[in-house]
């Protein structure tokens, strides 16, 4: 997992194809992304975990990761995290320091022009994992890296219109399958509506 989620993001040319989540490419916990960040912005610190044994020996041997020398740049991150996911979810009001876009902000202690992501990744990693402010809608959050106030979130859902007799179709040829062999039921999937408070819904036609 390790490698095959670098490897994806490392391939795909375009940053604004791509969004660092949890599940694709895998990046795994949002707790986790600064770490991730360091290793994409670091050849260095990836060949080193290779070739150190860190990793798993397939690492190497079943991926193309040892032979891609690319490196991401802070501009690449901000997409990828950032301005990226706002395109793709349709948002015209976020993902950007435009004027009139809502201000959701996070400052970190990281200077892009004293810095070199590809030697100083442990510095890149602890830079990124704590903000030294954060700002949501205006309303300052975090202030020196401290909690100052607590503010409610909001759920993004979208919700997928025209595709439903497909969906039911697909729900019922994987469901023999799925009650026979997983261990979790499919019961279990689903977010009720009552989990999804303060939301913000998005129509997407799927015809």
């Amino acid at each position: 997992q390790w490698a095959i989620g670098l490897e994806l993001f490392l391939h795909i040319d375009d940053p604004w194809k791509v969004c660092l989540t949890t599940d694709h490419p895998n990046a795994g916990p949002f707790i986790r992304y600064p770490r991730i960040i360091s290793w994409l912005m670091s050849n260095t610190r990836r060949m080193e975990m290779i070739e150190t044994g860190e990793v798993h020996k397939w690492a190497e041997k079943r991926t193309t990761l040892a032979t891609l020398d690319r490196e991401y740049d802070f501009y690449d991150i901000a997409t990828i995290s950032r301005a990226a996911p706002a395109k793709i979810y349709g948002f015209t009001d976020r993902g950007a320091l435009t004027p009139g876009y809502r201000a959701d902000i996070a400052v970190y202690d990281i200077n892009p022009n004293d810095i070199d992501p590809s030697r100083q990744y442990a510095e890149i990693e602890k830079g990124f994992n704590v903000a030294d402010y954060t700002i949501k809608d205006g309303q300052i959050l975090v202030k020196d890296k401290e909690i100052v106030k607590v503010k409610e979130s909001q759920n993004v859902w979208v919700n997928v219109q025209g595709w439903e007799k497909n969906e039911e179709k697909v729900i019922n040829n994987i469901m023999p399958f799925f009650t026979q062999y997983y261990s979790v039921k499919w019961e279990n999937y689903p977010v009720h509506d009552h989990y999804v408070s303060n939301p913000i819904r998005i129509d997407v036609d799927g015809k």
